[in-house]
């Protein structure tokens, strides 16, 4: 029972002190609650990050492929020159440089198609999004190419980006 009559004692001492403390805290409470009504997500919006693209292949698809990822990402007018495109990255002007060589798109006429050349920001987290749009874009083209070997490329390039639309 001695224990009881203390700790009511320390209470009744410290009543005051715990009261201010109980309406900080409340007030405190109540204010961060307050802060997140009416700012809630309802809509998706997709990253757009800062690129350097050079298509040096003259095909229809290769011009598709630009006025898509210009779709997904901001495309930068950086010169062609190896140390303007390493300082871009360097200083986060830029986030990802793509590069379509000419000769890409020869996989219309059956030859082993080359391989894209990138390059990335060190810790990018949009190299493997990027790159994994590239690759869907060319996946839907060897795929229309594969399947449908008689229809023109500009008719593929639309076929692609109504597709690719679909799926996003």
């Amino acid at each position: 029972m001695q224990v009881f009559k203390a700790y009511f004692y320390i209470i009744k001492r410290n009543l005051a002190q715990m009261l201010i403390f109980l309406v900080i805290f409340l007030a405190l409470a109540v204010g961060f609650a307050s802060m997140g009504v009416g700012q809630s997500a309802t809509e998706f919006e997709e990253s757009r990050p800062d690129i350097a693209l050079f298509i040096d292949d003259d095909s229809v698809i290769a011009e598709g492929f630009g006025e898509y990822m210009a779709q997904k990402a901001d495309i930068k007018p950086i010169p062609d020159d190896e140390d303007a495109l390493r300082d871009a990255l360097f200083f986060g002007d830029i986030t990802y440089i793509l590069r379509v060589p000419e000769g890409f798109c020869d996989f219309l006429s059956g030859e082993d198609p080359m391989q894209l050349i990138r390059q990335a920001a060190p810790d990018s987290i949009y190299a493997k999004y990027l790159d994994s749009i590239a690759d869907a874009y060319f996946r839907h083209a060897r795929a229309y190419i594969m399947f449908s070997p008689d229809t023109d490329e500009k008719t593929i390039v639309d076929n692609i980006t109504s597709d690719l639309a679909l799926e996003n």
